[in-house]
């Protein structure tokens, strides 16, 4: 019961650590984005009120509406508005289920009839495990492929014998997920729903959708600013909008893939490099006078491990 405790402890004290480091991020990310956010928001509250006062001027003074009777048609209106959704043909079907599997859920596109949610539940739960296996297994190969490219420049480029590659390969697959969303956001501006969308705009919504945060703010298909656009449709042809959706598709495919590599690598990193700290400091009396090598209480050399993931700036 004792060693139990004791072998437990290390475990106790690295997630307390983590809670507490998760707890200081929420309270301090909340306290910064208000900060940031509120005066806009208060501003946008305050032109809002503007044009409502405004409209109501003009309708008390060429309808002569009172402020009752406008209070109730503004009501209406939002009311009618709410009810605009998708029109849910194949392609709305395809990216609703898209966006499920891959757990982004922009929130555009969402089952309004009882069937559709009781559906959407069972679906979710038999594919989403589906979806995460396909992409660790995509991502796996990406990082596989990468290890074994650095290997082979290094053994036959370099001629010197592979060191921190799995640094390395944690080091590409990151610089592979900002050029992917440098690209995107250069693409998106050029799309048929960009809707003036800037650069920054564009790197923002193909983080937040390779990530799986998936605000709603940004959707492929649905322009930004438009309350009666929920349905999506342009003014374009079919086949563009359907070459635009295929677009979003495979890049967003693309992006999760590599990303989920990006963070299972840096993770695996992390959590190696630590481990081989923790056992050095145990073990430091284990130390030959002879050597720098480290070895464990078992005689077990641990210095070539903990070399292998020491540090990314070995790049």
């Amino acid at each position: 019961m004792c060693c139990c405790s004791q072998s437990a402890r290390p475990l106790l004290w690295k997630t307390l650590f983590r809670v507490i480091a998760f707890s200081v991020l929420a309270v301090s990310g909340g306290l910064i984005f208000s900060v940031v956010e509120h005066p806009n928001a208060v501003n946008n509250l305050k032109k809002k009120n503007e044009l409502l006062d405004s409209l109501r001027e003009d309708m008390e003074k060429k309808y002569n509406m009172t402020k009752d009777d406008f209070d109730n048609f503004t009501e209406l209106t939002d009311e009618a508005l709410s009810l605009d959704g998708p029109i849910w043909g194949y392609f709305e079907g395809v990216r609703f289920a898209f966006e499920t599997l891959t757990t982004i859920g922009y929130g555009r596109l969402a089952p309004s009839t009882s069937l559709g949610q009781a559906l959407c539940v069972l679906f979710a739960v038999l594919g989403i495990p589906i979806t995460i296996l396909a992409f660790k297994s995509v991502g796996e190969l990406i990082s596989r492929g990468i290890s074994s490219i650095i290997t082979k420049i290094e053994s036959k480029c370099l001629k010197r014998e592979p060191s921190n590659v799995a640094a390395k390969c944690t080091a590409v697959t990151c610089v592979m997920m900002v050029i992917m969303l440098l690209l995107g956001a250069t693409m998106q501006i050029y799309t048929d729903d960009a809707d003036d969308m800037t650069f920054l705009e564009g790197f923002y919504f193909w983080f937040i959708s390779f990530t799986t945060i998936g605000y709603g703010d940004y959707v492929p298909g649905f322009p930004k600013n438009t309350g009666s656009s929920q349905n999506g449709v342009h003014s374009k042809t079919a086949a563009l909008r359907t070459a635009n959706i295929a677009f979003h598709l495979t890049w967003t495919t693309l992006g999760l893939c590599v990303v989920s590599s990006a963070l299972n690598a840096l993770a695996e990193f992390l959590e190696k490099r630590s481990a081989a700290r923790q056992l050095r400091k145990k073990c430091w009396s284990c130390v030959a006078d002879n050597s720098l090598q480290v070895k464990d209480c078992s005689g077990k050399d641990v210095t070539a491990e903990e070399e292998n993931y020491h540090s990314v700036t070995y790049v």
